[in-house]
């Protein structure tokens, strides 16, 4: 909404309206940072924990041009994967049954005691009742990039791989005692990017990345855009009938 803007305004909820200046935007997570001249604005209170699905969650936005407009409803399914403009995806969803129409997105998602757990950033126009979040984790990772001026890795390929989800062999499972059913394997490896530079290879099976499970490109792209470039992550994945680890820059 606001990349390509000349000008930015910022209205507070007591009704006062400051001129802004885009400090960056991260459109690939629905995010921009602003700066205004004020001070002593209060916060909204972050979440706390992880969500859980069926639990309570309150939407506030403007929704066609109806300003503080706020909407109820609960978890519907965590870690959903949406088709965005182009061929962008968006990963690790909050989707929820509240009730989000246009003008909502960018609203916080909050959860029963007005902690802020997440941003409202779309609807589906049909069926009604889904909507969906970006989860607060991300949203901080990506305004953290922003404000220290660094370059977000770009949405899917920040390591420099594709691949697919495929089930691991049930008698590789039992022989290394692993407890999930589904890995990511790499079928194709980005000549120059950080998973060649950690040598990783074609028909590898990614299992983990920094001590969470990867079943699939999604789990691996959710665990990426929590870091920052020139972090490390910790990847588990099998060869050869092995269960290997190896640390990647990203």
């Amino acid at each position: 909404m606001v990349a390509k803007a000349r000008r930015v305004k910022v209205t507070l909820a007591d009704g006062r309206t400051f001129d802004a200046s885009l400090v960056g935007s991260e459109p690939d997570v629905d995010s921009a940072l602003l700066r205004i001249g004020a001070e002593h604005l209060p916060v909204a209170e972050l979440g706390r924990g992880p969500l859980r699905v069926g639990q309570l969650v309150i939407a506030v936005g403007n929704p066609y041009g109806l300003n503080w407009t706020v909407t109820a409803g609960v978890v519907s399914a965590l870690g959903r994967t949406l088709q965005g403009p182009g061929t962008r995806k968006m990963t690790d969803l909050i989707q929820t049954d509240t009730s989000i129409n246009p003008g909502n997105s960018g609203g916080p998602l909050v959860d029963s005691s007005g902690r802020v757990v997440g941003i409202t950033t779309a609807m589906m126009p049909m069926p009604q009742g889904l909507g969906f979040s970006i989860p607060l984790e991300t949203i901080k990772a990506a305004l953290a990039r922003i404000n220290q001026r660094r370059e977000a890795p770009p949405a899917g390929i920040s390591l420099g791989v594709g691949g697919m989800r495929v089930p691991i062999d049930p008698t590789l499972r039992q022989r290394l005692h692993l407890t999930q059913h589904f890995g990511m394997e790499l079928l194709e490896i980005r000549p120059g990017g950080p998973a060649a530079h950690a040598q990783l290879k074609r028909l590898d099976i990614v299992i983990a990345a920094a001590g969470e499970p990867v079943t699939g490109p999604a789990d691996l792209q959710r665990v990426v855009r929590r870091h920052q470039a020139g972090d490390t992550v910790t990847l588990s994945f099998l060869r050869g009938g092995m269960l290997r680890q190896v640390t990647v820059v990203l």
